[in-house]
């Protein structure tokens, strides 16, 4: 397929999709004044069903085990972006109040989620290691909100390469941070 020529982590390639998904929404919301009613049903018709197919479709083929942690934080995403649409039309919102509300909303919704389903480590693989330092890849991981990446973490043995591990993600003010294995 043309696109796994491209994508190097079709899970994380998926993942940005969703993500550019909502956004798209919520870009049309804000400028569905300006676009017509028609328009911007048929924008949000269309961005839903792509989001979908990636989520239940696509991404489940990926992630097997783990998909219902992907399905527990985008599908409340998406109805947290549609319910915001439907209660602006509603209420007639367009103060700055209902976009803080939104906000609240969405950052509740996202503590809430790691509340429930976060954990404070992301699995690795070992690509190189020393008796001290380790260089390890990991990928999308939803419930740690961990991206696709290479790491180089703390180690107090040699690893042989390819092995797969847990490590540690240290929270930081900016992001997030990785520690050591564990």
């Amino acid at each position: 397929m043309l696109i796994e020529n491209f994508v190097q982590n079709k899970k994380a390639f998926l993942a940005a999709i969703l993500q550019v998904a909502i956004i798209l929404m919520m870009a049309a919301i804000a400028f569905r004044q300006f676009i017509g009613e028609t328009i911007f049903y048929a924008i949000e018709i269309v961005l839903a069903a792509i989001f979908l197919k990636a989520l239940f479709f696509d991404l489940k083929k990926e992630t097997k085990k783990e998909h219902k942690y992907s399905v527990y934080f985008f599908v409340p995403l998406l109805a947290l972006v549609q319910l915001a649409w439907i209660a602006q039309k509603m209420f007639q919102a367009e103060s700055l109040a209902y976009f803080i509300a939104v906000l609240a909303a969405f950052f509740l919704f996202i503590a809430l989620y790691r509340l429930l389903f976060g954990r404070n480590y992301t699995p690795a693989t070992v690509l190189l290691s020393n008796s001290k330092i380790a260089v390890v890849e990991t990928g999308y991981d939803i419930r740690s909100l961990a991206t696709a990446q290479r790491h180089i973490v703390e180690t107090g043995v040699k690893l042989p390469e390819g092995k797969e591990v847990k490590i540690s993600i240290k929270k930081g003010f900016f992001g997030k941070k990785t520690a050591k294995i564990i």
